[in-house]
């Protein structure tokens, strides 16, 4: 009988030799905590302002647009620069 989901031959196969599990340095354990709390923050104060006066401040959207584009560039900037190692131990 097959199955229809894949073997795990087939998923090994598919998934990229230079994914490995590699222990994050503290450095990049600070930059995503910071980078979770910014959008945690962020939308809880929303959220509060929402809930208590039923009106946002330019001041807290200035806030939540600066946290969003921050977290965005550590989360992004750590994968292009994985990305861009890949292609230079590989070259």
């Amino acid at each position: 009988a097959t199955s229809s989901s894949p073997s795990l031959a087939v998923l090994r196969a598919v998934r990229p030799r230079w994914h490995k599990a590699k222990p994050m340095s503290a450095t990049k354990k600070t930059q995503y905590l910071c980078a979770v709390v910014l959008i945690i923050t962020s939308i809880a104060m929303v959220a509060y302002q929402v809930f208590t006066i039923q009106d946002v401040a330019n001041g807290l959207l200035v806030y939540v647009a600066q946290a969003f584009l921050l977290a965005g560039s550590i989360f992004g900037l750590d994968y292009y620069i994985d990305k861009i190692t890949h292609v230079i131990k590989n070259a």
